[in-house]
């Protein structure tokens, strides 16, 4: 018969040690206080070295958006819809009921600093429209929209933001 060497062989019960020997688990509080003291220190880093919201950026970004909803709004509800242009805000406005109104409160001033400008020249309310709000810019359900870009500026730089077309928005 095929003998197993000694290391292979069970061990009987009076040959095992009485107290196994103590297995050390988990970290020490010393590996604990580096690990934790490394992370805080990578942390304040990446805080002291990251850059501050650009306001412009993020104006651009909203009006860009609010552009955006505006043609689906358009398209979904058929109505005309219309952007108010002002040196520090705009407003949404829809056509109803043969006049234009403010959406909701969809008033939105810009950060400090920001303004707008705008290539085509501000349209003034009629005498006529009285106090109605007459949108500098016009998104038509049909296409037929207003594509002049709005320039936002703030302390000598710009952004140019482009209204959303027919044509280039929807998928091949």
């Amino acid at each position: 018969m095929l003998r197993l060497p000694a290391i292979f062989a069970p061990m009987k019960e009076s040959e095992r040690p009485a107290n196994p020997p103590a297995r050390t688990a988990g970290f020490s509080l010393v590996e604990v206080l580096v690990t934790l003291s490394i992370t805080a220190l990578a942390s304040a880093l990446i805080v002291a070295t990251a850059r501050p919201a650009d306001p412009l950026r993020t104006e651009g970004e909203r009006l860009t958006h609010a552009l955006e909803q505006m043609q689906s709004q358009a398209r979904i509800s058929g109505t005309p819809m219309g952007m108010v242009l002002e040196p520090k805000g705009y407003a949404i406005v829809a056509w109803r009921d043969g006049a234009w109104s403010t959406v909701g409160n969809q008033r939105h001033a810009l950060a400090t600093g920001v303004s707008i400008r705008w290539a085509l020249q501000p349209r003034k309310a009629d005498a006529a429209a009285g106090s109605q709000a007459v949108p500098d810019l016009i998104i038509d359900p049909l296409g037929h929209s207003t594509l002049e870009p709005i320039v936002l500026e703030a302390s000598g730089r710009e952004v140019s933001v482009t209204p959303p077309s027919e044509h280039t928005d929807r998928a091949p």
